[in-house]
């Protein structure tokens, strides 16, 4: 046997045997519709394509990657799955299986900011922030650091602040 097997029409449906579920449709001028047990779970669209459900991601190898959990609207990196940002690969965030890790693969700077405004940067070897920004260590805030307007500040509102030089010991 040789030749196309062409189906013409304005829209196609492929059924199961009771014609009671759809498995595909494929409408003229529109989507292309793909289901499981009847409910529809990827379609194209004018703009692309659309799934519906959970989305596994996986290797060659059947083993799965990156999951998109629609229980819990959340999208999961399995471990060693790096999420990669810029065009050089400049920020990956991932989880290598003992430590979360956010690494800037070159020499520019993490920004953490607050309503669009820089409150801190880490980057060639210092985390940085600007005037009136405080770090804040302790249950109840109780030590922090801070400079403003030319002054720098300690301040600490709960017990001894003890400064020790490591190699005088206790």
């Amino acid at each position: 046997w040789t030749g196309d097997l062409l189906i013409s029409g304005d829209s196609v449906s492929i059924v199961n045997a009771a014609a009671s579920e759809f498995k595909a449709k494929f409408i003229s001028d529109g989507a292309v519709e793909l289901y499981y047990d009847n409910t529809k779970r990827f379609e194209t669209t004018s703009t692309g394509v659309k799934t519906l459900g959970d989305v596994s991601l996986r290797t060659s190898s059947n083993t799965q990657t990156i999951l998109y959990d629609e229980s819990d609207a959340q999208l999961e990196f399995i471990d060693n799955i790096k999420a990669s940002f810029g065009t050089g690969s400049d920020l990956l965030i991932h989880h290598n299986g003992s430590a979360n890790v956010i690494d800037a693969a070159t020499s520019n700077p993490i920004s953490f900011r607050y309503g669009g405004s820089e409150q801190f940067f880490v980057g060639n070897a210092e985390f940085k922030g600007g005037d009136d920004k405080k770090i804040k260590l302790g249950t109840g805030d109780d030590l922090q650091l801070y400079h403003s307007s030319g002054d720098s500040h300690i301040t600490n509102s709960d017990g001894n602040l003890n400064i020790v030089n490591s190699t005088d010991g206790w």
